[in-house]
């Protein structure tokens, strides 16, 4: 055999080698596995990723985020002043304050404390608090609880929020110490459900003199600033322009 026929042969078997080699992997969809065994990047074997089953472990710290501004807690809590308390203008009256009677609207008796009227920074909408000590047979009390129903739904439709508190210091016949007899007597004959009516029997709101002796005529009305609950006026008759009680509460409501 010449050598040009021996070359033939060697090139024709190697062509038949390569062209009818092993197949490859029936699992294969794409192309073939490289000699490392590993499949070549960017592979899609058609096959779902399988989970390793290592969770992440919550340490269980928060990393705040620098640029979030900090939440807002809203204003610091209300002082009551400490300083001149008392009962007369400009006294700042005392936090212990207490009665029982009822609420507008309320049907059982409770107690009524001072700190409902207090409003430091105004969040509660209160621009003043009236509090009228009240006597029966008193023409003058009479008078002004007939027609304080409809001056609180003036001063509302003004957008004025005045809260008031009768105080009644004896019972409905005049002569007995106050009891929720008098307070709901009282309530019903004048239809006072939309303001707050009690009963005082230690006169609580009346201002002492330097001796301690009580004087004073009725009603009794008591302007009360509910942003520091400080007396502003104390007028011992019923005023029925209620000036300086409405100069206060436009002053606050326009704040």
């Amino acid at each position: 055999m010449d050598r040009r026929h021996l070359g033939f042969s060697l090139v024709t078997t190697l062509l038949l080698h390569a062209a009818c080699g092993p197949p490859p992997p029936s699992g294969s969809r794409r192309g073939s596995v490289s000699d490392s065994g590993n499949l070549p990047a960017n592979t899609d074997t058609g096959q779902p990723t399988q989970d390793a089953g290592v969770l992440g472990r919550d340490t269980g710290a928060f990393s705040p985020d620098a640029g979030s501004p900090r939440p807002d807690t809203g204003p610091p809590p209300c002082d009551w002043p400490s300083n001149h308390r008392g009962v007369g203008v400009g006294d700042f009256v005392p936090p212990t304050l207490a009665w029982q009677g009822l609420g507008p609207g309320e049907a059982q008796e409770r107690e009524i404390r001072i700190q409902e009227f207090f409003d430091c920074d105004g969040s509660r909408g209160i621009h003043a608090v009236l509090l009228i000590t009240s006597q029966y047979g008193c023409s003058r009390c009479t008078s002004q609880a007939s027609g304080l129903t409809q001056m609180l739904s003036n001063w509302r439709q003004e957008g004025l929020n005045i809260k008031v508190l009768t105080l009644k210091i004896e019972d409905s016949n005049g002569t007995k110490p106050a009891s929720m007899e008098g307070a709901n007597h009282w309530r019903d004959t004048y239809n006072l459900d939309t303001s707050y009516v009690g009963y005082d029997n230690g006169f609580s709101m009346i201002p002492r003199t330097g001796g301690g002796s009580v004087r004073f005529g009725t009603p009794l009305n008591s302007v009360i600033d509910p942003r520091t609950m400080e007396v502003i006026d104390v007028i011992q008759t019923f005023d029925p322009t209620y000036g300086s009680l409405i100069e206060l509460a436009r002053r606050r409501a326009a704040e």
